[in-house]
């Protein structure tokens, strides 16, 4: 099974190409409507450089060249067919920017990794599934993933206010609550199968980002975005102590299993940012332990002022 390519219309007079449209809407909402990379003074202005590293099909690439001007952007994605949504969402919209689409993931080696796929769902698409799973909460009842999941659904637009009012009513009305929540869960378990039968593993290559630094010429990062499923602090170990000076600002979304997002907060820390974690506003993300930590140098660091 092969990801679909579509053109959705999205609710800010964009059209985008995206595997289904409702992940086009939730990407839209994440990014154009919630900002989830643009706050706690995450800044990125004219000609800056950005490293969008699990691009997807460039919705975050998109977004920042609607906002700056002559923007160096460099997107990272390894699904050939993730990637060529990615080419032709940067044709049709990045024309004002440079910009490097790079066919490959980052890590903390170079290697040759199995991605597991979803072609109906890619932003599931991870080389740590073991770790995305670990991470999800085991301690609540089915509802609780019922009401999320409602909760998501009418925040992107995929489901309208009176469908989401309807079973939003259901899911607190004790004769209903039961059968709702059964319903829910059939229909989630119908989705899995299917998921499952169209899910396979994707070969690609990773490399370390200071490798891609010294290739690509780059001195200096004013953002380093990471959204990779798992894999972010493997991205993260692949900064070599001479590069880490260069790098502005990182926003990082990561999955709290063993203790990491302490663990990408301290380090962070101690290569001189200032760190603030949070959680974007999908209420499923609290559920699945998926937080977003935040960082940017101070102002007046001379390691990073401009050539």
């Amino acid at each position: 099974m092969s990801t679909p390519c579509v053109l959705v219309d999205l609710p800010s007079g964009l059209r985008m190409w995206a595997p289904n449209r409702s992940e086009a809407l939730v990407l839209h909402h994440e990014i154009f409507e919630a900002g989830a990379y643009d706050k706690h003074g995450i800044e990125v202005g004219d000609g800056d450089c950005v490293f969008d590293v699990g691009a997807n099909a460039g919705f975050f690439s998109v977004h920042l060249s609607r906002q700056s001007r002559g923007l160096r952007l460099y997107a990272f994605e390894p699904v050939p067919e993730v990637f060529d949504l990615l080419t032709r969402n940067a044709r049709e919209h990045l024309g004002g920017s440079a910009v490097r689409l790079l066919p490959f993931g980052l890590s903390g080696e170079a290697a040759i990794v199995s991605f597991r796929h979803d072609p109906a769902f890619t932003l599931s698409t991870t080389y740590r599934p073991d770790d995305v799973r670990r991470a999800k909460r085991r301690d609540l009842a089915p509802i609780d993933w019922a009401r999320a999941v409602v909760a998501d659904r009418r925040r992107s637009g995929e489901i309208g206010g009176w469908a989401a009012r309807l079973f939003e009513s259901a899911l607190a009305t004790p004769g209903s609550s039961l059968a709702t929540v059964s319903l829910m869960r059939l229909l989630a378990k119908a989705r899995q199968v299917r998921r499952r039968l169209g899910e396979r593993d994707v070969v690609a290559e990773v490399r370390p980002l200071s490798d891609v630094m010294r290739e690509e010429g780059v001195a200096r990062i004013d953002l380093l975005k990471i959204d990779v499923e798992g894999a972010e602090w493997d991205v993260l170990q692949g900064i070599e102590e001479a590069h880490w000076p260069g790098i502005r600002q990182i926003v990082v979304e990561a999955h709290d299993v063993d203790g990491r997002v302490e663990q990408v907060r301290a380090l962070l820390s101690s290569k001189g940012y200032s760190v603030v974690v949070d959680r974007e506003d999908w209420a499923l993300h609290e559920l699945l332990g998926i937080h977003t930590v935040f960082a940017r140098r101070p102002v007046d660091d001379a390691s990073i002022a401009h050539a």
